[in-house]
């Protein structure tokens, strides 16, 4: 199947009409390409804990072919209820939005919640399969994630040093670091940069 193409001056995104998954973001100035691997990518994730199972995650992957209205600037991926995963189906539905507004590229999402659970967490905007900025394998792990935090912000190069630095790996067999907005983060962004 024929990704869906959205791109302007500055970018060229790839995504996967099936799922909203982004394939690839491209820097059309500098020929760079984010993404190394898209078995990764996602279109979203929901979390909606139910009384006896609090890890209840909804996956986009695991759901119909969305709605897709495209436009010059933006798509949008709609997901109608009911949402299902192996516990069931729910009444939820979903929507994505990915659009580029000159040099960003915006993620946008919402969601219409006619269960009686509360969702506890929404994923989206996933690039996954990224292994780092640059031209070649070396420089790609010299990329760094700065994190805008209360009084210094947090820098790593999150392709060569994955230590578990805040002691927190939610369960996974490899490290994870996760940040709150409003909390840790003073503002609600990190920038990745090499």
């Amino acid at each position: 199947m024929n990704p869906i193409i959205q791109e302007n001056g500055f970018y060229r995104i790839e995504i996967n009409p099936v799922n909203a998954a982004i394939l690839q973001i491209c820097e059309k100035n500098s020929g760079l390409t984010l993404i190394s691997d898209q078995r990764l990518g996602e279109g979203f994730r929901i979390l909606l804990p139910l009384p006896d199972y609090e890890c209840n995650y909804i996956y986009g992957n695991a759901q119909k072919k969305p709605e897709i209205e495209q436009k010059e600037t933006s798509v949008e991926f709609y997901w109608g209820s009911p949402l299902v995963n192996e516990k069931g189906s729910f009444a939820l539905d979903f929507r994505l939005n990915i659009l580029l507004e000159d040099q960003k590229v915006v993620f946008r999402c919402s969601s219409r919640n006619n269960t009686n659970y509360q969702i506890a967490e929404v994923w989206f905007g996933f690039i996954g399969g990224m292994d780092g900025l640059g031209k070649t394998q070396e420089l790609k792990r010299e990329t760094e994630i700065l994190i805008p935090t209360g009084n210094l912000p947090w820098t790593k190069k999150i392709f060569e040093d994955f230590g578990n630095t805040r002691g927190q790996t939610l369960g996974c067999l490899s490290p994870e670091h996760t940040f709150h907005y409003p909390g840790f983060l003073c503002m609600p962004w990190i920038a990745i940069f090499n």
